[in-house]
């Protein structure tokens, strides 16, 4: 990893935020300045520790595979579906512009299956990130503190609808993330 630094996000935003970022020799951690001056040190200190758990999980290079996996799969379901549709629609082939509304179709119900899938996965590396911050602090308080400061600062919805997380939801929401740590055991 090349290093932490930080980011202007004040001009902006007000929300904080931190991130994980690059592949190979390029790969660093990046904080919000609004993080920066708003948390204090040992909530810095278990954000900077979640997004370490991320590198240590190797959870750039598991997602890029994922997501490769994933429109690898979603192109090959519509070169079926096209291949079937100059049959059954009668396009010239598949390249036809006439078929461009099929292509799209398919790609968009492709996607709305896969988005609650994707997302899944996200939140479970999330979690694991929260477990390796958690477990490099023994410091749930300070977590707990983050947590909080984050919805408060971001204006995040702290316990969603059990199906909006599900849907849409990246991370996990911040009142479980709050309740694990609450119950963690150093």
């Amino acid at each position: 990893m090349r290093g932490v630094y930080k980011f202007d996000l004040s001009r902006r935003t007000k929300a904080a935020n931190a991130a994980l970022m690059g592949l190979g020799n390029t790969r660093r951690i990046v904080l919000g300045d609004t993080l920066l001056n708003e948390f204090s040190a040992d909530e810095i200190e278990t954000v900077l520790a979640h997004e370490l758990g991320h590198h240590v999980n190797k959870d750039i290079a598991s997602g890029i595979v994922v997501e490769t996996a994933s429109t690898v799969i979603g192109l090959w379901i519509a070169s079926v579906v096209m291949n079937w549709g100059v049959v059954t629609f009668g396009y010239s082939s598949p390249a036809d512009p006439a078929s461009l509304p099929l292509f799209i179709l398919v790609l968009g119900l492709f996607g709305l299956i896969t988005l609650p899938l994707g997302n899944a996965f996200s939140r479970w590396r999330e979690r694991k990130a929260d477990a390796y911050a958690l477990q490099a602090t023994h410091n749930p308080q300070a977590f707990i503190g983050a947590m909080t400061r984050l919805a408060n600062q971001n204006l995040g919805e702290v316990d969603p609808e059990p199906w909006e997380e599900f849907l849409l939801h990246s991370h996990p929401a911040l009142g479980k993330r709050i309740k694990m740590a609450k119950v963690y055991k150093p």
